[in-house]
């Protein structure tokens, strides 16, 4: 079981546990470029946090007929999600 939270550089900070950016800021970090501290909050974690507070449903519900093609159309059915 991969834990919740890596360390920036740790090598199992792939497309899969972290999501792009973040492999990109471990593959950054390893190669002794320049990048702010911090940390990775892995997809598992994410994953977690959905199940055990069951809004996968109010996500699915959110995504409904959005065009996915229009990324304006995702800020507009996230907003009630921000407050």
């Amino acid at each position: 079981m991969l834990p919740y939270i890596l360390n920036l550089s740790a090598l199992e900070a792939t497309l899969e546990t972290v999501g792009g950016k973040g492999m990109s800021l471990a593959k950054l970090t390893r190669a002794g470029l320049p990048v702010p501290g911090g940390f990775h909050i892995t997809t598992q974690a994410y994953r977690r946090f959905v199940s055990e507070n069951a809004i996968q449903p109010r996500i699915l519900q959110a995504l409904e007929g959005v065009d996915s093609s229009n990324p304006e159309a995702f800020q507009t059915v996230s907003q009630p999600w921000l407050y």
